[in-house]
């Protein structure tokens, strides 16, 4: 299981929280239809792995990956401005001739 405070992308946390509602649904299906207290305890063990099994991972990337989209987006930006800024003040400058 990865950090309680992972980052993730807003839709990827829905998507996520909506795994575990179904499993938690089916968890409680499954332990109705037990037929013993050991069927129960059984199946509660099984739901709980599966609960504790949906991972952050793939969301954490997803998040990672968007990030790092965005930071090379505004470092590309910056330069473009840097650059075009530079241009602009070598236009303004006078030129001179030899004589």
């Amino acid at each position: 299981m990865k950090s309680k405070n992972a980052s993730i992308l807003p839709e990827d946390k829905a998507k996520l929280k909506q795994q575990v509602e179904e499993a938690k649904d089916n968890a409680i299906n499954e332990v109705n239809g037990a037929t013993s207290p050991q069927d129960a305890t059984t199946k509660r063990d099984k739901a709980i792995g599966v609960i504790n099994g949906i991972g952050l991972t793939e969301a954490e990337k997803a998040k990672a990956a968007k990030d790092l989209a965005d930071a090379k987006a505004d470092a590309i930006q910056k330069i473009k401005d840097a650059a075009t800024a530079k241009t602009n003040e070598i236009e303004k400058c006078f030129n001179l001739t030899r004589r």
